[in-house]
C-alpha cells in the first residue's frame, strides 16, 4: 500500500515540479542517511549528514542541489518518514518527484569504536549507482569523516561540472552535529522556538561550526516575521470588536434592557474603555469613559 501511495505522489509531483537549474548543471538529491548503527540516539545524524553533504556540494556551484525542504515536503506528503532510504527503487522514484538527475543515498554503522559512513550516487534515468564510497574512523573525527566523504565522492565522479575545492562546514565534535540534527528534527516538527533556542546554545558553544549560526540567523528572522504577522492579526481583531462594542452601544438605550442585553451592554461599555486605553496608554484611569449601566453612549 505505503509503495502505491510512493508511486502515485511522486507521479503527481514530476509533472507539477520544475527547478530553475542553470543550463548543464545536474540537479542533485541527497536523501537521509540510514541509521544502521543499532543505537537509536544517533537517529537524528540521518538528517544531520544530509544536510551536511547538501551545503558541502551546492557550495561547489558545479551542481543544483535540491534544497533539504523541498525533500522533506516531498516525504511528508508521501508519508515516508520512517522509511528506508539505501535502497535504489525508493531512492529513484524520490529522485523523479525532485526533478533530480542524481540522487545520493548513504547510511552510517557502528564499527566499534568507529564511526562508518556509505555512500551512493545513483542515475536517476538508469536507476544505475555510478559510484560509491566509503569513510571510517573515531566518532571523535566526524567533521574530518565527513569532508573525506566529499572529497572522495567529488573525485571519484570526475564529472567536468563538479568544482575541486570545497569549503568547509567545520562541526567541530560528534555532540555538536547531533545537537544540530535535534534542531532540524525540531524545524520539520514546526518547533521554531525550541529550534531557535538550541541553535543559539550550540552557537555559543561551538562558534566555528557555520551551518549552525546560518541556520539560527534563519530561525530568527523566521521567528520576527511571524511575530510580526501575530501582532498584526491581534490589532485588526481588536479594531474589529470595538466597533462592535460601538454599533451595540449605539443601537440599545439602558432603560429598555432586558437582564441579558443589560449585561451584553456594560460589556460593550468596558470594551470602549479600554479601547481609549490602548489607544492612549499614559491617560490616567480616572479619565476613561464610566462603564456604569446609566452612563450615556
Amino acid at each position: 500500500m505505503l509503495r502505491i501511495l510512493l508511486i502515485t505522489v511522486v507521479a503527481l509531483l514530476a509533472e507539477a515540479t520544475s527547478f530553475a537549474a542553470a543550463p548543464g548543471k545536474p540537479t542533485v538529491a541527497v536523501l537521509y542517511f540510514d541509521n544502521n548503527s543499532g543505537d537509536a540516539s544517533l537517529n537524528v545524524l540521518s538528517k544531520g549528514f544530509a544536510d551536511m553533504l547538501i551545503t558541502d556540494i551546492s557550495s561547489t556551484g558545479a551542481v543544483t542541489v535540491v534544497e533539504r525542504e523541498e525533500l522533506q515536503a516531498l516525504l511528508n506528503e508521501a508519508r515516508l518518514q520512517r522509511s528506508r532510504f539505501f535502497d535504489r527503487k525508493t531512492a529513484v522514484k524520490i529522485g523523479r518527484g525532485l526533478g533530480a538527475h542524481y540522487v545520493l543515498i548513504g547510511s552510517f554503522m557502528e564499527v566499534k569504536p568507529q564511526l562508518r559512513i556509505d555512500v551512493r550516487m545513483i542515475e536517476v534515468a538508469t536507476g544505475k549507482v555510478v559510484l560509491g564510497t566509503k569513510v571510517r574512523g573515531a566518532y571523535e573525527n566526524v567533521f574530518q569523516l565527513e569532508q573525506r566523504l566529499v572529497d572522495d565522492l567529488l573525485n571519484k565522479l570526475n564529472h567536468k561540472f563538479f568544482a575541486p575545492k570545497l569549503p568547509l562546514t567545520k562541526v567541530p565534535k560528534l555532540k555538536a552535529l547531533l545537537s544540530y540534527s535535534e534542531g532540524l528534527a525540531l524545524i520539520d516538527k514546526g518547533d521554531d522556538a525550541e529550534a531557535a533556542v538550541l541553535m543559539k546554545s550550540l552557537v555559543s558553544k561551538a562558534p566555528a561550526f557555520g551551518l549552525a549560526r546560518s541556520k539560527h540567523a534563519e530561525l530568527v528572522r523566521k521567528l520576527a516575521e511571524s511575530s510580526v504577522r501575530r501582532d498584526a492579526k491581534v490589532l485588526k481583531d481588536k479594531a474589529k470588536l470595538y466597533a462592535e462594542a460601538k454599533a451595540y452601544v449605539g443601537s440599545h438605550r439602558p432603560g429598555a434592557l432586558s437582564k441579558q442585553e443589560a449585561q451584553n451592554y456594560l460589556a460593550y461599555r468596558a470594551l470602549m474603555g479600554l479601547e481609549i486605553i490602548d489607544r492612549f496608554p499614559t491617560l490616567p484611569r480616572a479619565m476613561t469613559p464610566p462603564t456604569t449601566l446609566g452612563s450615556r453612549a
